[in-house]
């Protein structure tokens, strides 16, 4: 017999041996598995016990579970033989406590624990020292502070996305390898699709097209079905007519009061008369019909066919009054009529 089947032996004689001092007698065998075998009495337990008489008992229980009790602290599992890097479990104040360790070397290390006065879950991460209940996270999605958080689909189509940029404070929605369809700014506006003939081709779809118009003005277009339609325009349009009352000489005849609470950017202006050959022509921007002012279109004459009148300012003020007024020899041949368009646009204020 060789001297490891001789230590076997003995090994077995003495864990029987102490076993039987206790109140069940238990077998116990070292082939390869260290076996202990409670027979009809209670739970085997393996016991470990330190210098100061505190325990560390492994129990598997005869209802089925099993326990790790440690009597004096914590439980830490180290995998992979690694020291830095482990999770520990505590239970103390009537909670119970999971933690990462060696997490960029944090002191407060990021953690799950049940709070024992509400008995919601809770975390902590980042070198927090708090704790932060789970079900305050309804409808957020953490992410870093540096980067962009994409939600894409997942039918095989990559580019349907939801992009939040917490640096643009901007969250925009659309095809990733396009320009985003609708962006909502931190500011609280939104960018809607915008282009030069943008094209809208689903029932309620808006857009902004860039270059209705020869001035290029911006129209907003929605498709109603069948066919595009402008919704609005900026660019705005006011025409009026003047008639004779027999003698075209120093007339001062108020056509529009602007808007009172905004600015009028004009564009250009066209008119033509009814009868006759040409009737020279300003419109003058008043405080009021009756008072002096200065010239939104100098003296021009006017004839049949359309003509271009040119704007000797590019604004008028909000409230002002727009007077048509003529010199002494206005006419020439017998004008009935002056129709005149003017074309502008009105600030944002």
């Amino acid at each position: 017999m060789n001297s490891k089947a001789v230590l076997k032996k003995v090994i077995v004689i003495a864990v029987l041996f102490q076993l039987a001092l206790g109140q069940g007698l238990f077998a116990a065998t070292t082939n390869k598995n260290f076996t202990l075998d409670d027979n009809d009495f209670d739970s085997p337990m393996v016991i470990m016990k330190d210098e100061g008489d505190k325990t560390f008992t492994l129990q598997k229980l005869d209802a089925g579970a099993a326990e790790l009790i440690n009597n004096e602290g914590s439980i830490d599992f180290k995998p992979s033989n690694d020291t830095d890097n482990y999770l520990r479990m505590l239970s103390t104040g009537n909670s119970s406590y999971l933690y990462w360790l060696g997490v960029l070397a944090y002191a407060n290390a990021p953690g799950l624990r049940v709070d024992p006065a509400t008995g919601k879950l809770e975390y902590r991460d980042e070198n927090e020292s708090g704790w932060t209940a789970l079900d305050s996270m309804r409808g957020i999605i953490p992410n870093d502070s540096t980067n962009a958080l994409d939600i894409k689909d997942d039918a095989g189509t990559p580019n349907n996305y939801l992009n939040i940029d917490t640096t643009g404070e901007t969250m925009a929605f659309g095809n990733i390898d396009t320009n985003p369809d609708y962006t909502f700014l931190g500011a609280g506006t939104l960018t809607i699709p915008n282009a030069a003939a943008v094209v809208v081709d689903g029932e309620g779809q808006i857009a902004l097209d860039t270059s209705v118009g020869a001035t290029a003005g911006n129209a907003l277009v929605n498709y109603n079905g069948s066919a595009a339609y402008i919704l609005a325009h900026e660019v705005k349009e006011i025409t009026f007519t003047v008639t004779t009352d027999g003698d075209w000489n120093n007339e001062a005849v108020p056509v529009w009061c602007t808007p009172k609470d905004t600015t009028i950017d004009f564009i250009d202006a066209r008119g033509a008369v009814l009868g006759g050959t040409s009737l020279t022509c300003a419109v003058n921007i008043r405080t009021a019909p009756g008072t002096a002012g200065s010239d939104l279109i100098s003296s021009t004459a006017v004839g049949t066919t359309t003509t271009n009148l040119t704007a000797s300012t590019a604004n008028v003020t909000a409230g002002s009054y727009l007077v048509l007024t003529t010199g002494a020899t206005a006419a020439s041949g017998n004008v009935d009529a002056i129709t005149v368009t003017l074309r502008y646009r009105m600030d944002q204020n």
